[in-house]
């Protein structure tokens, strides 16, 4: 210091010389040297109270890059202890890091001024004041004992709040240092998000932690930008580089980062309101329109739960989850999308499952997942994201075979998991517990395994086509054969082709006949459906051309023929069929004799014991038939759904009829008030047969299957059949009796 002095024996006056520069250092406190200059007057006297007195009217400070006009006392009380401060200071517009050079290290944690130096980035401090008043041993005045107070403004500042996140640029906010800790209020721009009001602090430097509020309302475009350049983007960089947004929103954040080892591991949390957002997702091509709702993030990740939008035209509820936030610890991200959606739309989207969308039509309500799991530590390969739809197809139609058939009204609980993208993985659909299909896509080749009566499949999918495996309570078979032709004659342009079927089938409904427990095996060719049945009451094969107006041709070993009261249908959920307790379930036998001349050879050729059979006989209503060999075996029987000691409604077609003229020999009989009944035939009198029974054998008998009148077909010699009234056999032609004990095979000829 340099000046003129003036002193007596109760005080002095020192006239301060400006081009004299002092150091003052405080290595405890400031930590670093401040040069500076001293312009104006000090004084000192003895107080009266004891000790010395040192002030100034005026003193200017200039420092290196500061600058500061102070006025009051220092009062050093005598006795050892330290001084009282009256002091007030107006200062310089001055660099805010400046105050780096400020910091009490003696009375601050390391944590605060590690945060204070990272924190101060640029800007000016505008119309600063500082006071002290107080006794230097009641510092730092935090019990009402005193005052220390450095205020003022920032402008055009940047404070960065947390290391890893963008700094807060363009701030515009009050600052003030009071007692042990500061406050900061105002605003700014963090990362093109325009924060609108924002506190910041740390209540005492020497033992709390950082705390930052704040809100905004600001474009969601811009909020997806500054996500992508924190921490979060590190986590969940496929996810934000594949969103864009737009719309408004009022954002919340509050920050509680510790500044010493002992306080806890702090928070970063926050809120945002969704007020009619539209969102996009490049990825798989989804739009989101009118997003209202509020979501809620962390450190550690999301999270929105129930969110208003609209996609496709439909209302839905969107729900948004990662790191924290997610309800399966395995995963790392969560969603779930809820709202009716287009079947064909679902399909378009899910190549595997695009050859169904001819079969399947309207909107239901569904539930899509899409979940990420976490990596384990040290994987080479990330897993898979995964797909998950569920739905009960309320207002959705399935246009398949039964048990696949559905009316838009009836429910079914349908869930369906595939891997993202689309085509890289398997596709699992389950039907509730009628079916469960598995479709995989490999080289440009999709193969589809269904499994029906399952929940899921229990083979893995073929390389291409269509395999059909499984059990059902019942089916119809015409329908499916139905499924599996070709009338193109298979020209390889069907996206799925039917590679084979293989069922086993409670109730089998073929052409107007039930047959319990038959498997169905279905192989298309280039030109047939091959068909074969093997079961206790119908075994044989059947082959059904593809070309329209073609001939089906079939051989069957076992018919065991029983038909239906009345016309019905499969259920669509592949249960047994239901009959009224009262049901009975008449067999439909259709045959017919022919006087065999002596002398005339049997057409079945030299030897032949048993009636010659022509095959491919039709009558022109559809209906096949073969001569009747043997009467039925003794004894009722039942089928399924028919309830014992019910009658049927008739007598058998053609039962306990006597050929007494050649001419009425080969004429099916009609009861009687039918319009087409022939005149002097009598109504039989044969008992109604009872309730028919499993082993009840027509193999090698004229069945009628579903209408039409049987035309007339050769015989060697007349059939056996009971008589009306009676249980032996007796003779239906004159001539010999001629009987196969043998049930051979008919062949059977459909138009």
């Amino acid at each position: 210091m340099g000046g003129r002095f003036s002193a007596d024996a109760d005080g002095f006056q020192l006239d301060l010389q400006p081009n004299r520069v002092m150091h003052f250092d405080w290595p405890t406190g400031f930590g670093q040297r401040h040069d500076v200059r001293l312009a104006g007057q000090l004084v000192g006297w003895r107080d009266e109270a004891g000790g010395w007195r040192f002030g100034t009217p005026a003193l200017r400070v200039q420092g290196t890059d500061y600058a500061a006009d102070v006025r009051g006392s220092v009062w050093f009380q005598g006795d050892g202890t330290r001084p009282w401060l009256q002091l007030a200071a107006r200062i310089d517009d001055v660099p805010m890091t400046v105050a780096k050079r400020f910091w009490i290290h003696s009375r601050m944690s390391k944590g605060a001024t590690d945060w204070l130096d990272a924190a101060l980035v640029a800007g000016q401090v505008r119309n600063g004041v500082g006071l002290v008043s107080g006794d230097l041993d009641d510092w730092p005045f935090d019990r009402n004992n005193g005052r220390f107070e450095a205020t003022g403004h920032i402008s055009n500042g940047t404070i960065r709040f947390q290391h890893d996140w963008p700094a807060m640029g363009k701030v515009d906010a009050d600052i003030a240092f009071i007692g042990p800790g500061f406050e900061l209020h105002g605003g700014g721009d963090l990362a093109g998000v325009a924060v609108n009001r924002f506190d910041a602090g740390i209540v005492d430097f020497g033992e709390t932690p950082l705390y930052v509020k704040a809100t905004t309302q600001t474009d969601t475009g811009a909020l997806l930008a500054m996500l992508k350049q924190s921490p979060l983007h590190a986590t969940y960089a496929e996810t934000l580089d594949n969103l864009t947004a737009k719309g408004p929103a009022k954002v919340s954040y509050d920050l509680l980062q510790p500044l010493h080892p002992d306080q806890g591991p702090g928070h970063m949390l926050g809120k945002v309101d969704l007020q009619g957002v539209a969102l996009t997702e490049k990825r798989f091509a989804l739009a989101f329109d009118g997003m209202r709702g509020q979501a809620r993030y962390s450190r550690d990740g999301f999270g929105a739960e129930g969110l208003n939008v609209r996609h496709l035209g439909e209302d839905g509820l969107l729900s948004l989850r990662a790191g924290g936030f997610v309800r399966d610890p395995q995963q790392a991200f969560e969603s779930e999308l809820t709202a009716s959606l287009d079947a064909g739309a679902l399909l378009d989207r899910a190549p595997e499952l695009n050859w169904l969308k001819p079969y399947i039509a309207g909107n239901a309500r569904w539930t899509i997942g899409v979940t990420l799991p976490k990596v384990a530590a040290g994987a080479k390969t990330e897993p898979p994201t995964l797909l998950t739809l569920r739905s009960d197809l309320v207002g959705t139609r399935l246009d398949l075979p039964a048990p696949l058939d559905k009316a838009p009204g009836v429910p079914l609980a349908t869930t369906v998991n595939a891997q993202l993208p689309m085509g890289s993985g398997r596709v699992d659909v389950a039907f509730g517990q009628r079916l469960a299909l598995a479709a995989r896509t490999h080289n440009n080749q999709t193969g589809v395994q269904v499994t029906l009566g399952s929940d899921r499949v229990d083979r893995d999918p073929p390389a291409s086509g269509l395999v059909v495996n499984g059990r059902s309570g019942s089916l119809d078979a015409l329908e499916w054969i139905g499924l599996a032709r070709t009338p193109d004659g298979g020209d390889g342009k069907d996206a799925m082709p039917l590679r084979q079927v293989d069922v086993q089938v409670g109730q089998l409904l073929l052409a107007g006949g039930v047959f319990a427990q038959t498997r169905l095996q279905l192989r298309p060719t280039p030109s047939t459906v091959e068909v074969r049945l093997d079961g206790p009451s119908l075994a044989g094969t059947l082959s059904v051309p593809n070309a329209d107006g073609g001939t089906i041709v079939g051989k069957l070993s076992r018919v065991h023929w029983q038909s239906l009261p009345t016309p019905a249908k499969v259920p669509s959920d592949g249960a047994p069929i239901l009959l009224p307790p009262d049901a009975t379930l008449p067999a439909r036998v259709r045959g017919q004799c022919q006087r065999h001349q002596p002398g005339q050879d049997s057409p079945a050729g030299a030897g032949h014991r048993g009636p010659a059979v022509r095959q491919g006989q039709a009558g022109p209503g559809g209906a096949a038939h073969a001569p009747v060999r043997q009467r039925p075996e003794r004894g009722p029987a039942a089928v399924p759904g028919a309830q014992a000691g019910h009658r049927h409604p008739g007598p058998l077609a053609g039962h306990g009829r006597r050929c007494a003229h050649p001419g009425q020999c080969g004429r099916e009989k009609r009861g009687p008030g039918r319009p087409d009944a022939e005149p002097g035939l009598r109504r039989p009198t044969a008992r109604r047969p009872g309730p028919a029974q499993p082993g009840r054998r027509l193999a090698g008998r004229s069945v009628g299957l579903p209408a039409g009148r049987a035309a007339g077909a050769d015989a060697g010699a007349c059939a056996q059949r009971p008589v009306a009234g009676a249980g032996a056999r007796r003779r239906a032609c004159a001539g010999p009796a001629q009987r196969d004990p043998a049930a051979a095979p008919v062949d059977v000829r459909l138009p």
